[in-house]
């Protein structure tokens, strides 16, 4: 019981990782009704979960709602859940930071504006192009590149970290981002960006 309590806060997470999966597989499953039918059972059950604020807990890190709105987004039934997704996202943006990132706190900044930033660009709401626009550079500004500038002389060259400003890179919060700068939908376009707009392939290149 007291696992199961200490687990509870990520079951929103993992409920939306579950939809994400079921949206991709229904359409091929053998078994399509029983597959076309559990996204709208999952997507209940996190409606149920939702906050008056709009957020999934734990409200501190926004990426947690990022993720049940991109799936939510990817299952197919935003046309019925607008007013979810609609208090979800307006929970984003008062998540949103001067410095164009959305998050709670002061650490796991990279985390969460990156996965806010996927739940944007996959709502297809021209709204939020500027916010989306001013994140990229943010985002492209924690790829870290220590030691000599320009140089790959140190194993977190090329990788991006919490965004807090701790020397040390790792593979999900270099994913994440990746993911997140991905999406056409959220390029700047018709100017060039007057800041870096993309990733590096390499440190200081």
């Amino acid at each position: 019981m007291n696992c199961f309590r200490d687990f509870k806060p990520a079951l929103p997470a993992i409920c939306a990782c579950i939809l994400f999966g079921l949206s991709t597989y229904a359409g091929s499953a053998p078994n399509r009704q029983n597959l076309t039918e559990a996204p709208a059972r999952a997507t209940a059950w996190l409606q149920n979960q939702q906050q008056v604020s709009g957020a999934w807990l734990p409200a501190e890190q926004p990426a947690i709602t990022a993720i049940v709105l991109a799936a939510i987004e990817d299952s197919r039934l935003k046309r019925k859940e607008d007013e979810l997704c609609g208090n979800g996202y307006a929970f984003l943006l008062n998540s949103l930071h001067p410095d164009g990132g959305i998050y709670g706190g002061t650490n796991y900044q990279n985390y969460n504006t990156s996965w806010s930033l996927i739940a944007f660009a996959k709502s297809g709401r021209s709204e939020f192009k500027p916010i989306i626009q001013k994140a990229r550079p943010l985002i492209v500004s924690w790829q870290m590149d220590l030691g000599e500038k320009g140089r790959v002389d140190s194993p977190f060259d090329g990788g991006i970290g919490y965004g807090d400003g701790t020397p040390r890179a790792n593979l999900l919060n270099t994913l994440v981002p990746l993911e997140a700068l991905y999406f056409k939908t959220v390029k700047p376009t018709g100017r060039k960006a007057s800041t870096p707009d993309t990733l590096s392939t390499s440190a200081g290149s």
